[in-house]
């Protein structure tokens, strides 16, 4: 939306998400100066505190660069003030979750490495790796 380069969260946010959402503007390198960026997350019955949203919070914040976001990528991991992706716990039902929902590809930490068969993994340890994943890498659907 039209404004002077501010990021607004509105919604149900625990602190991490809120965190999150400020390092991924960040890391940006650049903030749009005539644009705000406005993150809600509905409130529903759960809060969303969870630091294993961090890459997920990070990711659509580059969507000024009007490139899309594969729809057949799910991500998990907390990142770090200084962009690291930080490991995650309950990486066995997010892996199932994203399979059942028809995901191709996970992007998890690689601090929670294990091998997997039926999917493609991708192991990543820094943001620029998950952007690289969500934005550069060729897709073959």
């Amino acid at each position: 939306m039209p404004g002077k380069g501010a990021l607004q969260l509105t919604g149900k946010l625990g602190e991490v998400i809120r965190e999150s959402a400020q390092i991924g503007l960040n890391a940006r390198g650049t903030i749009p100066t005539d644009r705000d960026i406005h993150v809600h997350m509905p409130e529903g019955s759960i809060g969303k505190e969870g630091p294993s949203a961090g890459t997920a919070i990070l990711s659509p914040l580059f969507l000024f660069t009007k490139t899309k976001i594969h729809p057949d990528i799910a991500m998990t991991g907390e990142i770090s003030l200084v962009g690291h992706v930080l490991p995650v716990g309950g990486l066995k039902e997010k892996i199932l979750a994203a399979h059942r929902a028809g995901m191709k590809t996970i992007l998890a930490p690689a601090a929670n490495r294990s091998v997997k068969t039926g999917i493609r993994f991708v192991y990543v340890e820094d943001v620029r790796e998950v952007l690289h994943e969500v934005f550069l890498r060729p897709r073959y659907c």
